[in-house]
């Protein structure tokens, strides 16, 4: 779940991600202390910024709120995710309720990666009517007082509403589908729609003010004469609500010649043209390009108008095939593959009679392209980063090495920072095919890990150096680095290492030699300025189960303190780097389980502090035909501070923690499961020869930060 299966399918007070169906609903709707399971725990990180247009994701799949509703998680690994989260930036939470909530666990997962996460709010059909209506004008018995401006009809509570919703849950920003026409009178559509841009640019301005980097995002569909009419381009009847928003969601049935003309039209509104998204339908529902295997048209053809891309319901991988080979499709949609790897084609989803008919034949015979070959490469969020290769799903789920719970288990809450570097390419080593894959094998956290992998080559002899690309960051290491490797080594005769990548000015070259003499820099091919080190993973057994624990710390690079302002020194790339051993018969050569690159002289982890725990609720029911009885009961919990000195440091902050039962010596446990609020909710516990409850805090790096213990009875 990770959780330990009890009777959770019985359990009412289960906490639940779940929309608001109605306005009514929607005007009900206060924060409380009730939901604090529903609040994202994980901040938005922050990338670097770039200047490619943007590709956006709008997951729409089975009407929402499957697999991913339940927040403590599944007791099966089989979950729709992304692996892809390098090409992304903005992840929208699509359903047809009126006010669709994402989940918290796919808000947790999309800021770890720096994505933005937003909800929607839609109205559709005859039946949205009156909602709309509503939306625009607020509440009749809190009809505010016009007089200033009596041709004003909109009210501004609904979208405060919208504004503390996101707020509260701690995401970014909505998506605003308005599929409804107001009613022909008493007040003219027009002048409503009209009045609509102004409740949008209101909505706008305000999520700004209280969420910085948020934004709204107003979908192809009403125009400023009130009708529900699909432009599928920016044009004089939507541009009024993009100027009112931070970007337009363009409806599929566009063209080749239109993002060049958006892309004119917003830069003649002093917008940029990375503001307009075209939207493809992965399922390829009359969707430029035809959609599924060949979405990545629609990116291309958009990217050459400098417009940005929004892919609708991409889980099309997931959903049209029953679950099965997800991996292998997914990868097929992103990376692109050999034309052998692919499915059989589906036959043409029925075209809009606005769309002009596109071939659905793949085009390339020796490869079949992918998103990625038409969105550039994002690199991971700045400052830091440690990953164990979590996808949020595992078929065990495992703590330093230390298994704590058998069973299959999926919460996205737990997706970590996967590579971000085409590390399942396969590289030629001569007399072996090099290349990674993620695994559920042997994990040394949560339930996956990175496995350097090898099959037999075409050459008799090994070349010398190979290397296999893993992650790409841009981190300023002036003021020292932390890095920490976490590993196992499969291979008995080839050499396994990690590389990285430095930028470096000439004063920081010369400050490394002499603050790193035993680890020397090689210029690297890459680029002017940029040089390579070598870190050996030897076999050295210093952790937990034949894991080896490999450190590296520099101290600050002491440059020319007059040049300390033009001074650079950034890691840029690490990956794997084998020099592969002519008898190398192996094809597990390595098994990764932990990394993490920290510009810091030093992150030694604190003393743990103490948690308090109480229960905030407690039921004991009977159990027909025995004399036990089961706990039904949520556990509350909050911090204890000792000490503040790593406050301000973004890795020590809380990132989840681990539920336990406990004897009475706190030497044995039994895994109950992980939560990332303060509460945990225990359903249908047995009788339990375990007489506590204890609570750990895991941080970021995954230290046990803090601690505390409850009685169970």
């Amino acid at each position: 779940m990770p959780s330990l299966t009890l009777q959770q399918q019985y359990d009412t007070d289960l906490p639940k991600s779940a929309p608001l169906d109605s306005i009514a609903q929607l005007k009900q709707w206060n924060a409380s202390t009730q939901d604090v399971f529903n609040v994202a725990s994980v901040p938005l990180r922050t990338r670097p910024k770039h200047s490619t247009p943007n590709l956006m994701l709008c997951h729409d799949m089975a009407g929402g709120y499957k697999e991913d509703f339940a927040i403590q998680g599944n007791n099966y690994s089989t979950i729709y995710n992304s692996q892809y989260w390098q090409y992304v930036d903005t992840f929208i939470y699509f359903s047809h309720n009126r006010v669709t909530i994402p989940p918290v666990n796919w808000i947790n997962a999309c800021h770890r990666n720096g994505v933005s996460c937003l909800g929607t709010f839609i109205v559709e059909g005859d039946s949205g009517t009156p909602e709309l209506d509503a939306f625009l004008e607020g509440p009749p018995e809190l009809y505010e007082d016009y007089e200033t401006d009596p041709t004003r009809i909109w009210s501004p509570y609904y979208a405060d509403k919208l504004v503390e919703i996101a707020k509260f849950y701690g995401f970014d920003g909505w998506l605003i589908n308005i599929e409804s026409e107001f009613p022909s009178f008493p007040t003219a559509p027009q002048l409503k729609a009209q009045q609509l841009t102004d409740l949008i640019a209101y909505l706008t301005t305000r999520m700004h003010k209280e969420i910085p980097g948020s934004s709204v995002i107003w979908y192809d569909s009403m125009t400023i004469q009130g009708e529900i009419d699909y432009q599928n381009n920016l044009t004089k009847l939507n541009d009024p609500f993009f100027k009112a928003a931070d970007g337009i969601f363009l409806n599929y049935w566009w063209t080749d010649d239109y993002p060049k003309e958006s892309a004119q039209l917003a830069k003649s509104l002093g917008r940029s043209p990375k503001d307009v998204y075209f939207g493809t339908d992965v399922w390829g529902r009359g969707t430029y390009g035809g959609g599924q295997f060949n979405s990545y048209k629609g990116v291309e053809a958009s990217d050459k108008g400098d417009t940005s891309s929004v892919l609708f319901a991409m889980a099309y991988t997931y959903e049209h095939f029953d679950k099965k080979n997800f991996n292998l499709y997914d990868r097929l949609l992103w990376m692109g593959g050999d034309p052998s790897e692919y499915p059989p084609e589906d036959p043409p989803a029925e075209k809009n009679e606005k769309q002009e008919p596109v071939s659905l034949k793949h085009i390339d015979t020796t490869r079949h392209k992918g998103i990625a070959d038409f969105d550039k490469l994002r690199d991971i969020p700045n400052d830091w980063f440690v990953s164990w290769f979590d996808r949020g799903y595992g078929s065990a789920f495992y703590f330093h090495g230390e298994r704590l719970l058998l069973q299959p288990w999926s919460q996205l809450s737990h997706q970590g920072i996967l590579p971000n570097l085409d590390y399942r390419k396969p590289v030629d080593a001569g007399n072996v095919i090099l290349h990674s894959a993620l695994s559920d094998k042997d994990p040394y956290m949560s339930g996956t890990s990175l496995w350097l992998k090898s099959t037999a080559g075409k050459a008799a002899v090994s070349k010398k150096d190979v290397s296999v690309p893993l992650y790409q960051m841009t981190f300023d290491i002036r003021d020292g680095l932390a890095m920490k490797f976490v590993y196992k080594l499969t291979t008995q005769v080839s050499q396994i290492g990690i590389y990285c990548h430095l930028a470096l000015s000439p004063d920081m070259v010369d400050a490394w030699k002499n603050a790193m003499p035993h680890i020397p820099l090689q210029k690297s091919s890459t680029g002017l300025g940029v040089y390579e080190i070598y870190v050996g993973l030897d076999g050295s057994k210093n952790g937990n189960d034949s894991w080896v624990v490999k450190d590296i710390q520099t101290p600050p690079l002491q440059g020319s303190p007059a040049r300390r302002l033009s001074s650079i020194a950034v890691i840029k790339e690490v990956g794997w780097s084998v020099r592969v051993d002519p008898k190398e018969e192996g094809t597990s050569l390595a098994n990764l389980g932990y990394i993490s690159v920290i510009p810091s002289a030093s992150v030694a982890p604190l003393a743990p502090t103490a948690l308090n725990l109480h229960w905030q609720s407690k039921e004991y029911h009977a159990v027909q035909g025995s004399p036990d009885k089961t706990l039904w009961a949520t556990l509350s919990w909050t911090s204890i501070i000792v000490d503040g000195s790593s406050k301000n440091l973004a890795w020590s902050e809380t990132d989840f923690f681990i539920v336990s039962l406990s004897d009475a010596n706190h030497t044995t446990k039994v895994f109950l499961g992980t939560a990332f609020c303060d509460k945990y909710r225990i359903s249908g516990l047995g009788a339990s020869q375990m007489p506590y409850v204890k609570v750990e805090a895991v941080d970021r790096l995954g230290h046990i930060k803090a601690e505390g213990i409850i009685a169970l009875n």
